[in-house]
């Protein structure tokens, strides 16, 4: 499965799934698109991360002019898609540009400030934040699984689930063990205008996009039959599905 857009804006896209369907951040920022054609139209400038309900919003959004690019800037979210409840700030005083959130067991929501402080704060289920944890250099993504915290921390490189600059998936064991590195081949961060390209006249467009072969891989979601979900931060978005087979790896779909 790959889906696509036909629209001329820099998607910087969440994904999640839900009960079998895929829904993931339209191009244009503001609208959320599932893989069954539904739609919700939000108040946030781009939804960066999406577990549902939370949507996280970076405060930052690029559009396209010809050869270059505004970034419109905002303060940054995390929002509550069925009440509209928003997470309190942890710092009214300085940069906020959280990237990730996640929900444990006991209902703690833990958000990820990769873009503003770098680190990683926890809130009480009824809104109370009482912890911070340091240490990290831009935590991109975070998950909790069987009562542990994930933080993927992305200058570092401690934790990789998509790869970005070298364009993959990387599959790890439980134990950090490397498994396979999936869909590498794509335009190279050295490139003129990546992770999109220019045209002949010189302004920025969309890549030329090959099926299994990912670009910028920006974040993925799982299914409950181990399919893999990835989108890609460039200019029209895409989604690609990797299909898990009976040899214990994954095709693109």
């Amino acid at each position: 499965m790959e889906l696509t857009w036909d629209s001329c804006d820099w998607a910087h896209p969440a994904i999640d799934v839900q009960d079998g369907v895929v829904w993931v951040t339209h191009p244009n920022g503001h609208t959320l698109t599932s893989s069954d054609g539904r739609s919700i139209e939000t108040d946030v400038l781009e939804p960066h991360y999406l577990r549902w309900p939370w949507a996280v919003d970076t405060g930052s959004k690029r559009y396209v002019h010809g050869s270059d690019f505004e970034t419109v800037r905002t303060r940054g979210r995390v929002v509550r898609l069925t009440d509209g409840y928003e997470l309190p700030d942890p710092y009214p005083d300085e940069k906020y540009s959280p990237t990730a959130v996640a929900v444990d067991a006991r209902g703690n929501v833990w958000v990820a400030d990769g873009y503003g402080q770098s680190l990683v704060h926890r809130y009480r289920p009824e809104g109370e934040l009482d912890l911070a944890l340091e240490g990290f250099a831009t935590p991109h993504s975070i998950a909790v699984v069987d009562g542990l915290l994930l933080v993927c921390d992305r200058a570092n490189g401690r934790v990789v689930l998509t790869d970005f600059t070298a364009g993959r998936v990387t599959v790890l064991t439980r134990d950090g063990e490397l498994v396979e590195h999936l869909c590498s081949g794509g335009r190279s961060p050295d490139e003129d205008a990546w992770p999109n390209r220019r045209d002949a006249e010189g302004n920025i467009v969309g890549p030329e996009t090959a099926r299994g072969v990912l670009n910028s891989p920006h974040t993925l979601a799982a299914d409950r039959n181990g399919d893999v979900f990835v989108t890609e931060w460039l200019i029209g978005g895409r989604v690609t599905k990797l299909a898990r087979y009976r040899g214990g790896s994954w095709i693109s779909a």
